[in-house]
C-alpha cells in the first residue's frame, strides 16, 4: 500500500473477549496534498460492529483519528459517507464538525444472464439511438489523471 502509515490505523478491542469491535483507518496522500495545496488527511474507514454501537466507540475512534492526523501535520480531514446510512454516522460526523463539501449519486443495476434492450423516449432501441447520436454530437474520451483525481476527491 503506497500510503500505509500504521500510526494512523486504530483498533477498538473488547478486553473481555479480545475481539476487534471497531477500527479507524486514516490516510495521508502526498499526491492529494500536492494537487490541492491543502494539508488534508482522509478518514478512509470508520467502523464499529453493530452489537457494540451506541457506546461511544465511533466517536472515540474518530476523535483519535483527527488528533493523529493533526499530529501528523494535517490541517483538515475529509471522509466519504453514504447519506442514506441508517447507523447514525452522519449525525456523528456533523457533531464532530464535519460539513458536507459535495454530494454525488451512485447508480446500480441488477445484471442477470441476459441484457435488456431498453428503449428511449421515442420507443427506439436505446443502443441504436445512442450509436446514431454518438456519430453526430458526442465526444467520448478518457479522463486524464488530473481529472480523475479531481473527480474522486
Amino acid at each position: 500500500m503506497p500510503h500505509f502509515r500504521p500510526e494512523l490505523w486504530f483498533l477498538a478491542e473488547d478486553l473481555a473477549s479480545g475481539e476487534v469491535v471497531g477500527l479507524g483507518l486514516n490516510i495521508i496522500d502526498p499526491d492529494w496534498i500536492a494537487q490541492t495545496g491543502r494539508r488534508e488527511g482522509y478518514v478512509d474507514t470508520l467502523a464499529v460492529l453493530r452489537e457494540h454501537r451506541q457506546r461511544g466507540l465511533g466517536t472515540a475512534l474518530l476523535v483519535h483519528s483527527l488528533h493523529a492526523l493533526r499530529e501528523a501535520g494535517m490541517e483538515l480531514a475529509h471522509l466519504h459517507a453514504d447519506a442514506e446510512n441508517l447507523t447514525g454516522a452522519m449525525r456523528l460526523y456533523m457533531r464532530l464538525g464535519f460539513r458536507v463539501r459535495k454530494t454525488s449519486v451512485a447508480y446500480r443495476k441488477l445484471v442477470q444472464n441476459h441484457v435488456d434492450n431498453p428503449v428511449n423516449g421515442a420507443g427506439e432501441p436505446l443502443a441504436a439511438a445512442l450509436q446514431a447520436e454518438s456519430k453526430s454530437k458526442l465526444e467520448c474520451r478518457q479522463l486524464d489523471a488530473k481529472e480523475k483525481n479531481l473527480h474522486n476527491g
